[in-house]
């Protein structure tokens, strides 16, 4: 369950950091290429984060409390959060890969 909340997180850190990385390289060739792959990663390992969240609340949103209720209400606090996590960074990671998509690699 930590794994949904967490990846948009570490997807986000990975992509600033590759993009520091790349852009030298870019700008030397001239070419946005492995600057847009990386933003389309990150945007992917979001969607597959609040996906795994998403089939996770529907599959407790319907259980009834049981003797396990508070791992039960853990799981979905979890999933809740998984999905808030993955709105709030897909959004910061669409924000940051803007830039990659509408200027050339020595203009950012």
């Amino acid at each position: 369950m930590w794994i949904g909340p967490l990846l948009p997180a570490i997807a986000w850190a990975v992509q600033m950091q590759f993009n520091y990385w790349l852009l030298r390289g870019a700008c030397a060739r001239s070419s946005n290429l492995a600057l847009r792959s990386v933003f389309l990663v990150a945007v992917v390992s979001v969607f597959v984060g609040g996906l795994g969240c998403w089939l996770a609340w529907l599959r407790l949103k319907d259980i009834w409390p049981t003797s396990h209720r508070e791992q039960q209400e853990r799981n979905r606090f979890l999933a809740v959060l998984g999905l808030s996590m993955a709105a709030m960074f897909l959004l910061v990671i669409i924000a940051q890969g803007v830039a990659t998509l509408i200027f050339d690699a020595c203009q950012l």
